[in-house]
Order: C-alpha cells, then structure tokens, then sequence
C-alpha cells in the first residue's frame, strides 16, 4: 500500500483544480476585501514551509500589484514584534498562510498585532476549517481538500501558494498568471506521472545531498522544494539561484549530489554552462523546464511542462520533482515518509 505522502503528492493538481474554483467563487469577496483594506504595505508571515511561500508571495505581491511587500519568519515576528512596529504603522495587510491554522506563531502574532494594531488588516489562506487562524482573520480561504495527513507538507504547499497567487493575480488583473495556473492545474498530474518510474531510479543512486536551482520572483517556491529533501529523505539540500550557485556552494558538490535545475528559454545558453559545470562534477542531473528545451547531453533525466507558464506559476513545476524523488529516497533508505522522527506537522508553543 503506497504512503500518505504518495497520495498526497498525487492529488495534489486535483486538489488545486477544486482550490482554484473555491478562489474564483470567493473573488467578488476578495476584491471587495481588499478594497476596503486600502493596504499601503503588504507582509506575507509563515512557519517552515509556509514561510519560504511566503517569500515567494511578497515578491509577487510587490511585482503585480506595486505594492511594497515583505515576508516574515512567523517565529521571528512573534518573539521580535517590536522590531517590526513600522512596519504595521500604516495601514498593512498582513497575509497568513497555515496548513493547520493551529500553528502558535501565527496564531500569537495575528493576535498581538491585532491588538497593537487596529488598522491592520488579516486575510489567511488555511487549509482546514474552522480554524484559530481563520478565526482571527477579517477575511479567509479554506480548503480542507488540500490538508496532508502526513507530517510532511506536499499538497498542501501547492494549494497553499497556488491559491494565494491566484487571487493576488486577480486583484493585479494578472489573467495570465491566473491562466497560467489554470493550465498547471489541469497539466500538472499527467507532467508529474511522466517523471514517476525516472525518480524511483534515480532515488536507487548512491547520492547523499540535494542542490535545488531556480530562478524567477517565486524563488522561495523553489526553497520549499529544498525543504523537502531534509524533511522527507532526511538528505542535507541547499537552494540557490542558477548562476549563482558558482559563487561559492559549488565546492559543495560532487558525485553525491543530486541537482534538481530549472531552467529557460531566455537563458538558455548561460544555464546549460552552468549544468556543464556540475556534470563536471560527476552531479546526478535533472533539469526542468516549462517548454521544451533542447537536450542536453550527459543530465540524468529531462522533463519539460510542455508549454509557456507565467514566471510566477513556472517555479512551482520543481515541487513535484523533489517530493517524489524524495519520498523515494526515504523508502530506498527504509524511512517512513509519513512520520519523520522528531517531526511535528505544526507546532504548539508551551
């Protein structure tokens, strides 16, 4: 019987396609929300993989929408909070992204700012019902669809960014991002199943490492993709953009690495330098790319989306390559992919 983890890696464009239609339902809400927030700054907060979302949403907050926007560690905000006053001393939207809606830090932060700021507005995207977090939101998204079981988040960080962007994109007037996610979500099962039997040998190689290279405003999309590999297959990972992997992590690899790149047409010429380089290494190789490329010789494994995806969405084409390649990972190391030890799926602070 195959994981939860699998599962949920599985269903996760399923559950994005249903996520996307909640998004469109609650749009006239959305935008009349945002309307009223008159938000000056936006600040995106999150914890472990909803944090490196986070960043990936502040940065396509700030491109579609001019608005100066940030993210932050909901730990760090929690117990620092007085470092960050300014930022909340104008009319703010403070956006929240939970798996659980349970997770302290969040919890606590919304709360005190709340308090210590009346003109702060909260919209949180959480993928259960019912929850604190939501609770303590003057707007929310809910889709329980999404929420993995497994202490491992996989599903949940699609629908999580996937829906949060798209209604971003909507406030921008961004119909290409939003389309662009439409075409993800209806693709996205059959690009993923073509990888399948490819990672589950791949995950047989003796490597020992993971390097993650993307580029692009959802950067930290790519960084969760990273996160997976630690928590997973328990394999140290580091996530860099592509050029810039030579200014210095590039000692860290050699033939126990293995280097998940996402490549594009526009910069074709200098990435394909750069893969030359780690195949120098003796690295195993996968590139990706949202259209076909032209191959590449000596990488392990090349897969392309097989169409044009806005910047925003086309990061996330890398999730699926690191959760199942890790998730086979733990199983050729004889893990349990559902419950890494010493793992919570979300935190309570005592």
């Amino acid at each position: 019987m195959e994981s939860k983890t699998y599962l949920e890696i599985s269903d996760q464009y399923h559950a994005l396609k249903r996520t996307l239609d909640c998004c469109d339902g609650a749009m006239e809400r959305m935008r009349a929300f945002y309307a009223s927030a008159e938000a000056e700054r936006i600040v995106v907060i999150g914890c472990g993989s909803s944090y490196s979302l986070s960043c990936a949403l502040a940065n396509n907050a700030r491109q579609m929408l001019g608005i100066p926007s940030m993210a932050i560690a909901g730990g760090d905000l929690m117990i620092h909070m007085e470092n960050y006053s300014d930022v909340f001393a104008k009319r703010t939207l403070l956006v929240t992204l939970s798996r659980s809606g349970s997770t302290h830090e969040i919890l606590y932060a919304a709360r005190e700012i709340r308090a210590a700021f009346p003109a702060v507005r909260i919209l949180s995207f959480v993928c259960t019902e019912g929850s604190n977090v939501a609770a303590a939101s003057d707007a929310a998204l809910e889709f329980p669809w999404a929420f993995d079981e497994s202490v491992c988040q996989t599903r949940s960080v699609t629908n999580l960014f996937g829906a949060s962007l798209y209604v971003f994109a909507a406030l921008a007037g961004r119909t290409d991002a939003m389309e662009s996610l439409r075409l993800l979500a209806e693709r996205g099962t059959d690009y993923q199943d073509g990888m399948k039997e490819t990672l589950r040998t791949l995950a047989e190689i003796d490597w020992a490492n993971a390097m993650v290279l993307c580029d692009g405003e959802s950067f930290g999309v790519a960084e969760e993709a990273a996160l997976a590999f630690n928590e997973i297959a328990y394999a140290p990972s580091n996530c860099k953009h592509v050029l810039d992997v030579r200014h210095g992590p590039v000692v860290l690899i050699d033939e126990k690495t293995v280097a998940i790149a996402k490549l594009t047409r526009e910069g074709f010429s200098y990435e394909k330098s750069l893969i030359d380089d780690l195949l120098a290494k003796k690295a195993t190789v996968l590139v990706l790319s949202d259209e076909e490329l032209p191959a590449i010789e000596g990488v392990a494994a090349q897969f392309s989306f097989g169409a044009r995806l806005h910047d925003s969405v086309s990061a996330m084409l890398v999730l699926p390559a690191a959760q199942l390649l890790s998730y086979e990972k733990a199983r050729a190391r004889g893990l349990d992919p559902d419950n890494p030890e010493g793992l919570d799926a979300w935190i309570a602070l005592k």
